[in-house]
């Protein structure tokens, strides 16, 4: 059983989250899965799970529920071939991918590039259905932390 926070309101969480990040000095790459159908906020479900690379193939990994609680941040070593892909399809043309909310429901993806000085170069917002590119880089994601 994971180990959870609970926050009592945004700055809270912001606060938590942000602690997490600062553990990385070089972010690369963050994508986030957000859950943006109906849910109750008493019941203990993942509404947000978070991946935060750097540029040392290494990954961060926590979870948001919908009952104010924030799992512990798991930090863990990519192999190297895995971490190559993922830079190989960020850079076969991630940042010509634009927002896309034709959707109403169902699952949200915010993906956030950086460059070297941990400035944003690009960022996509929104569903990711039928686009087979932001799909493969979301499989690639899921399987290095499971």
């Amino acid at each position: 059983m994971e180990k959870l926070k609970t926050y009592s309101s945004r700055v809270e969480k912001s606060f938590i989250e942000n602690t997490y990040e600062d553990v990385f000095d070089k972010k690369y790459f963050k994508i986030i899965w957000m859950d943006w159908g109906e849910i109750c906020r008493l019941d203990e479900v993942v509404v947000e799970k978070v991946w935060i690379f750097d540029l040392e193939c290494n990954v961060g990994f926590y979870q948001v529920y919908a009952n104010d609680k924030i799992s512990d941040i798991e930090i863990k070593n990519v192999e190297k071939s895995a971490y190559m892909e993922l830079q190989n399809l960020l850079n076969q043309g991630f940042i010509k991918e634009r927002d896309c909310f034709d959707c109403f429901d169902g699952e949200g993806w915010e993906m956030i590039l950086y460059d070297s000085r941990c400035q944003i170069i690009h960022k996509f917002c929104g569903y990711i259905y039928n686009n087979k590119y932001l799909n493969k880089i979301v499989d690639l994601v899921e399987n290095i932390i499971k």
